[in-house]
């Protein structure tokens, strides 16, 4: 038996392939493993895997602490009501891509397990403010939420997690059409420690952009899909989260040079930035290029404004840059990458144009 410090997470690969009373015994060994290491065990998605195997696994592995179940799509809320009664010590559970989980399900784990600290519920459609009430309610360590795609989630819900959960350090609502201002308010209010924000809500402005990073100044990594903010919201983002390491605003139609310019300036540790289909030119890579010596990943894809002389200017100015996408820049010429990525090839850099650039 391994040291509980090289012990890497138990991994079954084929549930499917085994008869019930063949898991029954291997739930056992798992709990004799996991008795004498104390290590997280991790199960591999299985499509085929039942509620009753579930049912199994919790009755012979009571001191659970990880479990994934994603793509694991025929689990129902029944099996989950045994993973939480079985499994009281539950600290992170995934269920991505469960789709017949719904809010029962959600109630049950944060009644049976109350040291959760992460959960996964990406494209568990059924998925209301109910259960995510009933997390913020019963969970008070959680740090990380991702509910990606859960399109029936609202304000309400981000107002309980603030209320209930002011630990989080991330929180994922990509997908969460219904959520607005309001709700990116409510966490900025009360979750201080938040350092993990991504979004891709079409009702989410400068308001809400302000309003988090006023209450959120830990802020590391953030993303903005198709949302209305504008280089207003970007400004008050790089005043007030100067520990950014990775931004990332796509299809943000009001986001231009004056949003990357304050970037640059409040944020100098920058290491990832993408402004695709946004309003950037060249001014605004100058800059960057000026400032952000760390920066290692840039994306402009479709930026119509980007030209060889941008281009020249990012790569030159940042010496620690090694991937730069420049996808359907219609002035990025074919001689300038390849200019650049010889008179570069020292630093391994990779210049990612793709197919659709007309000069190429």
């Amino acid at each position: 038996m391994r040291s509980s410090e090289s012990l890497a997470p138990f991994q079954i690969d084929s549930i499917s392939s085994l008869e019930y009373c063949i898991l029954r015994k291997l739930a056992q060994r798992i709990k004799r493993f996991h008795y004498r290491c104390d290590k997280d065990i991790l199960l591999c998605p299985d499509l085929s895997l039942l509620d009753a195997n579930l049912v199994t696994l919790a009755e012979a592995c009571p001191m659970l602490r990880d479990v994934s179940f994603s793509f694991c799509k025929i689990i129902t809320d029944a099996g989950v009501l045994s993973l939480a009664e079985g499994c009281p010590l539950l600290e992170s559970v995934d269920l991505t891509f469960c789709k017949f989980i719904t809010d029962a399900g959600v109630s049950s784990l944060a009644k049976g397990c109350p040291l959760l600290e992460s959960v996964e519920l990406t494209f568990c459609t059924f998925i209301t403010d109910c259960g995510i009430d009933s997390l913020a309610q019963q969970c008070p360590r959680l740090k990380k939420l991702k509910l990606r795609d859960c399109e029936r989630i609202t304000d309400a819900a981000l107002a309980s997690l603030a209320q209930g959960c002011p630990a989080l350090r991330t929180l994922d609502i990509r997908g969460c059409k219904n959520v607005s201002d309001v709700g990116l308010e409510a966490i900025g209010a009360k979750c201080r420690s938040l350092r993990y924000f991504y979004s891709s809500c079409p009702y989410i402005s400068d308001a809400g952009l302000t309003s988090l990073s006023r209450g959120c100044s830990m802020l590391e990594d953030v993303e903005f899909i198709n949302c209305l903010v504008s280089d207003t919201g970007l400004s008050h983002l790089a005043r007030n989260c100067p520990m950014l390491l990775y931004v990332s605003f796509m299809r943000c139609n009001s986001v231009g040079d004056n949003g990357l310019v304050s970037l640059a300036k409040g944020c100098n540790n920058l290491q990832y930035i993408r402004f695709s289909f946004c309003r950037v030119s060249d001014a605004g890579l100058l800059y960057l290029a000026r400032s952000c010596l760390m920066l290692k990943i840039a994306d402009f894809s479709f930026c119509n404004h980007v030209s060889d002389t941008g281009l020249m200017h990012l790569v030159k100015g940042c010496p620690s840059l090694r991937f730069v996408y420049v996808v359907d820049c219609e002035h990025v010429s074919q001689s300038a990458i390849i200019d650049l990525k010889k008179d570069y090839r020292y630093r391994s850099l990779s210049i990612i144009r793709g197919s659709f650039c007309p000069n190429i």
